[in-house]
């Protein structure tokens, strides 16, 4: 019920610069029946939905702006404007006119990194990646990593911001988005502006699914969403309890994300496992890592990593697990809601030696760097965790030429704000920011770094060499 309401919210507010609200089942001087979305627009005109302008036009190419977008935003999900002190981005002031909108409306928004500073560029036009990240975030759906593969059907898929593919994704997953066909060949048109004819076919086929139950220039620059780079306290003041989810997983390891909580009394989470109680909760079933950062949210969980006063011994074994996140507070602890998961294989004591030394590492601030696996079109890297004092991010670094490439020198493929999640999958024909060699990653050999950046400095790791090749 709650999905659909947001639905039905949706639907009344998508409209834009000064339409009419009154009949709802009339024609358009300028969408013909032969207009490719003219049936989608008639059945949301029918239902008194998006409706047209007092020159009786539809002007089903215009584009909305990512300040009109906010403002929608906010119409749509009942939220409240928030008019905070101290301005969240650079470039919407607090005399801005979309200001209250953009700050009330920001956990549903993307926003721009450039330099170390948060932008919002308000009068660009919205674009197809910032719809998919609106409507998975309020249809209550969680974006993860495990669904990236469904994009690989797609020819544009490179040109997803690295940081919204997780949301491209979920919305092709549950059929947000089902792409264009050119030439025998799907396109996703991530970074097309948003048109009214768009936003009519899509809440169209949102209305079809919920009917059939069916679950629905700047120098550095990276675009984000905001959930990923603040506080979950910011939304949810009183969250002190985390969701946790898996969002990868194999025989030998699964990545752990979880909700932010609360930083008012946080002490540390800890990641608890158990084979044998269904609830795991901590210090009754003992822990695998302590992570002290109220702002991480996420990690691996590793046959052979070492544990503390488990009912299964000293590493994580082969064998069925249950594992959960306990925040600890000062005055209790509170445990997320329980994850089952299997790993399949042999520990050797080498293997455990070698986790210890790269899961313990925390008071270092330079990385040390090495390749776990090494396929032909993907190499995955992990680097020992450092302290989390003063830690800004890594940012992965890249270089044909350079045998000791370093940021910002070397420009960048993606940083990682938790100073805990250390492995990284570097794919062929992934996006690169700068560097010596155009802006993907194409066959041939490469050096990798790490370069830990604090506020007082850049600490960069050992280099490994990598060879990327077509499967």
């Amino acid at each position: 019920m709650r999905k659909l309401g947001i639905l039905l919210a949706i639907m009344l507010i998508l409209t834009s610069f000064s339409p009419v609200f009154g009949e709802s089942n009339k024609s358009f001087s300028d969408i013909g029946e032969d207009h490719w979305a003219y049936e989608s627009i008639m059945k949301m005109s029918e239902r008194g939905i998006i409706n047209g302008f007092e020159d009786g036009t539809f002007r089903p190419d215009a584009e909305i702006t990512r300040a009109q977008f906010a403002k929608m935003m906010i119409r749509t999900l009942n939220l409240n404007t928030s008019k905070p002190s101290k301005a969240s981005f650079e470039d919407v002031a607090k005399n801005h006119w979309a200001y209250g909108y953009v700050e009330g409306s920001k956990f549903y928004m993307t926003g721009y990194i450039i330099s170390d500073k948060n932008y919002f560029k308000p009068d660009d036009p919205s674009v197809r990646e910032d719809l998919a990240v609106a409507l998975v975030k309020a249809l209550g759906h969680s974006a993860t990593e495990n669904s990236l593969t469904v994009l690989r059907n797609f020819e544009d898929q490179d040109e997803i911001s690295p940081n919204l593919k997780s949301y491209m994704a979920k919305a092709v997953e549950i059929g947000l988005f089902t792409g264009e066909e050119r030439d025998g060949k799907k396109y996703l048109n991530p970074m097309s502006p948003i048109s009214r004819a768009e936003t009519a076919t899509l809440l169209a086929r949102l209305i079809k699914d919920t009917e059939n139950g069916e679950k629905v220039t700047y120098g550095d620059e990276e675009k984000v969403t905001y959930d990923d780079k603040e506080d979950k306290e910011e939304y949810d003041p009183s969250s002190r309890t985390p969701k946790l989810e898996v969002s990868k997983y194999n025989d030998e390891k699964a990545k752990l994300e979880w909700s932010k909580v609360s930083s008012d009394g946080f002490k540390y989470y800890k990641v608890v496992l158990s084979k044998k109680d269904s609830t795991p909760v901590y210090p009754e079933n003992g822990y695998a890592q302590s992570i002290s950062n109220v702002k991480s949210n996420s990690t691996y969980v590793k046959l052979g990593n070492k544990y503390n006063n488990g009912d299964f011994g000293d590493y994580i074994k082969e064998g069925t697990y249950y594992i959960s996140i306990i925040a600890v507070y000062k005055d209790g602890s509170y445990p997320s809601n329980v994850r089952l998961v299997t790993f399949d294989g042999e520990v050797e004591d080498k293997y455990n030696k070698d986790e210890d030394k790269y899961n313990n590492n925390v008071d270092a601030k330079t990385p040390e760097l090495k390749i776990i696996e090494e396929d032909d079109d993907e190499v995955e890297i992990k680097w020992s965790p450092v302290s989390s004092d003063n830690f800004t991010y890594y940012k992965i670094v890249i270089s044909k030429e350079n045998s000791s490439p370093k940021y910002p020198d070397d420009g960048y493929m993606t940083y990682i704000s938790n100073p805990n999640e250390t492995e990284f999958e570097i794919e062929l024909y992934k996006k690169y920011n700068g560097g010596d060699f155009g802006g993907k990653l194409l066959p041939g050999k490469y050096y990798v770094s790490i370069t830990a950046v604090f506020k007082d400095g850049k600490y960069t790791s050992n280099t490994v060499r990598i060879n990327l090749e077509e499967d």
